[in-house]
């Protein structure tokens, strides 16, 4: 199984997908820079980026960055570099001047609470859900099978605890 963001576009095919919670995507940056006050995604369009994946097809959970600029009439961000670990990510944008669509939580983590800020522009950017992924035909081992169930289960009571 794989625990991964969902959009209503992901091809879920022989697919099935257990909802565990919304991603609530934020724009950030580096404590100090020189973007950190702007207010509008068109300001930051001079900047350079760094994304978990290479921009793809429009509408995917990956390209949630590349569907903000396009929905702001704007061209494809710079992005400069794709690490695929989010905490080599946020290490890398609190020590340079790329931003990163990360999610909300990412501020409150222990070590880098102190290091990022929130770009806090106007424009909206979509939530998209992070949910366990797995195959429709193809049970899970037992240990995974315990495994994927306590993710649940633990994500199930986090919602009733925030609501």
């Amino acid at each position: 199984f794989a625990l991964t963001l969902v959009s209503r576009k992901t091809d879920m095919t022989d697919l099935t997908s257990t909802r565990l919670t919304r991603s609530d995507p934020v724009i950030v940056c580096r404590l100090g820079h020189p973007k950190e006050k702007a207010r509008s995604i068109k300001s930051l369009v001079d900047c350079e980026w760094v994304n978990t994946r290479p921009p793809g097809q429009a509408g995917l959970p990956s390209n949630r960055l590349v569907d903000l600029f396009n929905n702001a009439g704007l061209e494809t961000p710079n992005i400069v570099v794709t690490v695929e670990s989010l905490y080599d990510t946020l290490n890398l944008v609190s020590r340079t001047d790329l931003l990163f669509l990360a999610p909300r939580i990412a501020l409150e983590q222990e070590g880098f609470m102190d290091a990022l800020r929130e770009v806090r522009i106007g424009e909206a950017i979509p939530p998209a859900d992070v949910c366990l992924v797995q195959r429709t035909a193809v049970p899970l081992p037992p240990i995974a099978g315990e495994f994927a169930k306590m993710l649940v289960s633990y994500s199930r009571m986090l919602r009733k605890g925030a609501g």
